[in-house]
């Protein structure tokens, strides 16, 4: 008894929710458009079976929202109505008869009533109301709930039962009999004794709930976040993170590092949010499992949108290190996403805006991280088990992720891409190490295009296609000049306003070696982003390492606002999160969205 007490006192110390001191059916109306959960129930329990379509509103909810009577009779020549709870008295008067809807879903028990005759009840298909047919004339429908002959019966087995019950509780508190037979005396209630007991137990409880209330204990704890490190004040949305903690563990074949977010809710979230974290080096090459798992006895903290402002919660991971991972230290790399949409969100902190995916620590791996290598392709020879290739067909510009899997120490040496007339046109530096798992993430060249082969060590690996691309050559004739000059040779030749936001065209000197992203921002008077958009250019399907000295490329923006008074326009690294800046030493291009000047 006094286990299960502890066990529940901290739930007699609830976090309460600002709701109305009288909620209303109108209140229930807004928590269900706000949650789709119809009748307050993620599972449609209280449905009839007959309810195949859930209802996504309602004719009667304007009634509800004035205050109005709510007509439920939905007929013909209706002359007068009184509807009460769980009953209404119709008069109708129509020249030929029609069918009548009860805007009530279907139970047993429901019962209509024409002139005082009972008359039969369909079911709507798919929605579950009630129907039934009104033969011409003037006549008085009644629609009226009442017990059914099973609910009548099981309430008497109910009611018996209960009678049963505190007969056999009154008999043992008179009688001081065995309760076994065969002579032995049993344990029964000793009066007094026992009741004096029952109630210093209850005493001595509502004494320890007397002295922890209000305080800081033990069992009720209302404090700040124990966290080891940091959040750095990085914010998405409503949530800001307060810090984490990090258990590296055991790294052996199946190495998981515990991680544990402390998150902190400025206001109530208005989405479900949910978090991902992986490992990554400094190029960016991922050494975990993308997906995290819950570790074991993980209690959830419950949705974000139910949080309340001030509230924080733990939302811990299990990380799990690829096989083969080499030793050294990585970059803890986060990602807040929302989870009906599962778009990222753009995460910022006191210095500015960090990125969808920010590095909030590191953590170092002692040794390699062991296990069994499964490659997707095998190899004999060439001091390698086999490789991973994740595609094989691809177009200039785009990054290819080759993976091998060390079977000897064989070092430094090179990752060749050779053509078809078996000339080396790229090369790639990558050292192999016996049990050590190797990544390189290639490049392709922007002048690239036709077949090829990776080369490891002599060793033949996987074919790839580089399809051509198109090339726009001369200036769109449409666009509003920029000629704003960026480092790396890059310029932002001008500008086309469009329906749906903002279309970039952009020209380079010389070929460029890092993929940058592009950023647009659509700033409010006060300086504040209403809507952005942050990518690869033209979509993803245009990086920067695809462009070609002296070609155009269009990259269109979808940012449409009507609070927005101007365009904020600029380049960063997507690894690195470093921006490239104007020749001029900015860090972006503004242009004014309603005068297009920039």
């Amino acid at each position: 008894v006094v286990l299960l007490f502890l066990e529940v006192v901290p739930y007699l110390y609830p976090t309460y929710c600002d709701e109305g001191l009288f909620p209303t059916i109108n209140t229930v109306h807004g928590y269900e458009r706000r949650s789709g959960l119809v009748g307050v129930d993620p599972e449609g329990s209280y449905f009839p079976k007959s309810v195949a379509v859930w209802p996504r509103g309602s004719v009667m909810e304007e009634a509800f929202l004035a205050g109005d009577v709510v007509e439920r009779f939905v007929g013909e020549g209706v002359i007068a109505a009184v509807y009460e709870p769980n009953r209404a008295v119709v008069e109708v008067e129509s020249a030929e008869g029609f069918t009548a809807e009860y805007l009530t879903f279907y139970f047993p028990g429901w019962r209509v009533l024409i002139d005082g005759e009972r008359v039969d009840v369909r079911v709507s298909e798919p929605d579950g109301t009630m129907l039934f047919d009104v033969p011409a004339g003037r006549h008085t429908v009644e629609v009226v709930w009442g017990w059914t002959t099973a609910r009548l019966v099981l309430a008497g087995v109910s009611g018996l039962f209960g009678l049963v019950a505190l007969g056999l509780a009154w008999g043992m508190e008179k009688k001081d009999e065995p309760l076994r037979r065969g002579g032995r005396r049993g344990l029964p209630l000793e009066g007094a004794r026992s009741w004096v007991g029952c109630l210093v137990l209850v005493l001595v409880m509502f004494g320890v709930l007397w002295g922890l209330d209000g305080r800081d204990s033990w069992l009720v704890r209302d404090g700040a976040a124990g966290v080891a490190n940091g959040g750095g004040g990085l914010r998405g949305s409503e949530l800001e993170l307060v810090g984490y903690n990090v258990d590296v563990g055991r790294l052996d074949a199946n190495g998981t590092i515990d991680l544990d977010l402390a998150w902190l809710a400025h206001s109530t979230p208005g989405s479900r949010y949910q978090s991902a974290v992986w490992l990554a080096d400094g190029d960016g090459l991922i050494w975990s499992d993308k997906e995290t798992f819950r570790p074991r006895l993980y209690e959830d903290a419950g949705r974000t949108d139910f949080w309340l402002p001030g509230h924080w919660a733990w939302d811990s991971h299990e990380v799990r290190v690829l096989p083969g991972t080499p030793p050294g230290t990585y970059d803890i790399v986060l990602n807040l996403f929302e989870q009906e949409t599962l778009r990222p969100l753009t995460l910022t902190d006191a210095a500015g805006v960090r990125g969808a995916n920010p590095v909030i620590g590191q953590v170092a791996i002692d040794g390699v991280v062991g296990g069994d290598f499964v490659p997707q392709f095998m190899v004999d020879g060439g001091g390698i088990v086999g490789f991973d290739q994740d595609r094989d067909e691809a177009r200039p510009g785009d990054p290819v992720l080759v993976t091998v899997y060390g079977a000897a120490d064989v070092g430094a040496t090179e990752l060749q891409l050779v053509d078809a007339a078996g000339d080396v046109v790229q090369v790639w530096e990558v050292a192999v190490w016996d049990g050590v798992r190797s990544q390189i993430l290639v490049r392709l060249g922007a002048g690239l295009g036709g077949s090829y082969q990776f080369v490891l060590n002599g060793r033949p690996l996987g074919e790839i296609a580089v399809d051509e691309i198109a090339r726009v050559l001369v200036r769109p004739d449409d666009v509003r000049p920029l000629d704003v000059p960026f480092d790396e040779g890059i310029t932002l030749v001008g500008y086309v306003v469009t329906d749906g936001g903002l279309k970039l065209v952009w020209q380079t000197d010389e070929e460029i070696a890092v993929s940058y992203r592009v950023f647009v921002h659509v700033l409010d008077e006060a300086g504040e982003i209403v809507v952005q958009s942050d990518g690869e250019p033209g979509g993803w399907a245009r990086p920067t390492t695809s462009w070609r000295p002296g070609e155009f490329v269009v990259d269109e923006h979808v940012v449409a606002s009507d609070d927005g008074v101007a365009w904020r326009v600029g380049l960063y690294d997507g690894v690195s999160g470093g921006r490239v800046g104007t020749v001029a030493g900015e860090a972006f291009v503004l242009i004014g969205l309603r005068e297009g000047d920039g």
